[in-house]
């Protein structure tokens, strides 16, 4: 038995008792907890950029290695640099200010419920801290993108501003 189906049947006991509310709270503990994780364990991206007589060529996620060179005569001198980074596309300052403006609007709104526009705001709040990461859970986004939604559905008011954010973070992490 793997430590894994060792872990979920200690749950499962446990989860059965628990309300809806409950298992979205645990749901998002443990996505974290597990976002965190693979936060500490993940690669970023290799951008390698290489010259030869004064022509550039590789970049973006091209991986090229000249090392070792063999040389027939003459001197060789190789300089390989190597720069990671996780960039945010000219989207991202767009979306999270779409989602500030998404949560104000949540807030202020008398057409949805304050238990509804509670739990819309941490799913907000939830989108958010997910997007912040260096390596977003597209998937993890994606289905709360559609639970809220669901949420929100009917509420003239957010449908068109909840549409432009979720477009702007579809075009941040292409899901």
């Amino acid at each position: 038995m793997s430590q894994v189906e060792m872990i979920l049947n200690m749950l499962k006991p446990a989860i059965v008792s628990l309300t809806a509310d409950q298992k979205k709270e645990l749901l998002s503990n443990v996505t974290d907890l597990l976002g965190e994780q693979s936060e500490n364990t993940s690669t970023p991206s290799q951008s390698q950029q290489n010259s030869i007589s004064g022509v550039s060529f590789g970049g973006g996620n091209n991986a090229i290695n000249f090392s070792p060179v063999q040389n027939q005569g003459g001197t060789v001198n190789v300089n390989n640099t190597t720069t990671q980074s996780a960039d945010k596309n000219e989207y991202y300052p767009q979306a999270l200010e779409s989602l500030s403006e998404l949560k104000e609007l949540i807030g202020s709104s008398t057409e949805i419920s304050v238990k509804e526009g509670s739990e819309a705001l941490h799913m907000v709040g939830e989108i958010e801290t997910e997007m912040e990461k260096e390596e977003p859970d597209s998937s993890f986004i994606s289905k709360t993108i559609k639970v809220l939604s669901t949420a929100i559905n009917g509420i003239i008011t957010l449908s068109e501003p909840a549409e432009t954010a979720f477009n702007l973070i579809q075009k941040v992490i292409g899901f």
